[in-house]
């Protein structure tokens, strides 16, 4: 493996350039989410990047890719926004599983969050979802803490039924 990397601002106009990337971190959402699989499976990239560019209303936007050198090829990308109310958030961050544990992710999370600081945001964010835990520490050396637990009600689907598998947290003592 390459030890030579080259991180990278891309303009927001430039986002299909991280689609294979996205398609990748929306794989693994949807194998490891427990219960929201049918949403990470339905979701697609055209959305997601109008929905990052309309919370940025002036492109108040900074997307990274980080490079191998080597092989002439991104392998991570980290898409941080400001809202136009002045609160950061680290929107997307994904980096390929063989190039994790050599720093990348850190590098990018710091210019980030380095970014949004310098723009004088109200305040800095980041949502990890469930199935993804095992990042918390990670997050946490950056010194973002949770904050509130977000449940949402899972939709039935056309029968009336929940989805096989599903917790029934009403029979929870």
């Amino acid at each position: 493996m390459s030890k030579k990397f080259e991180f990278k601002i891309i303009s927001c106009e430039d986002l299909d350039l991280i689609k294979p990337l996205w398609k990748n971190l929306k794989d693994h959402h949807t194998n490891i989410s427990p219960h929201f699989q049918e949403k990470y499976q339905t979701i697609n990239f055209e959305d997601r990047k109008e929905e990052l560019l309309k919370k940025s209303s002036r492109c108040n936007m900074r997307v990274e890719v980080v490079s191998d050198c080597d092989k002439d090829c991104f392998v991570g990308y980290c898409i941080s926004s400001i809202s136009d109310e002045g609160k950061g958030e680290i929107d997307s961050i994904y980096l390929e599983k063989k190039y994790r544990k050599l720093g990348l992710g850190k590098e990018m999370v710091k210019r980030a969050i380095a970014w949004m600081e310098s723009q004088d945001t109200d305040e800095l964010k980041i949502v990890v979802a469930v199935g993804n835990e095992d990042l918390l520490p990670f997050y946490s050396s950056f010194n973002f803490f949770p904050d509130i637990l977000s449940w949402k009600r899972r939709k039935r689907n056309r029968l009336g039924k929940e989805a096989c598998g599903s917790t029934n947290y009403n029979s929870i003592p």
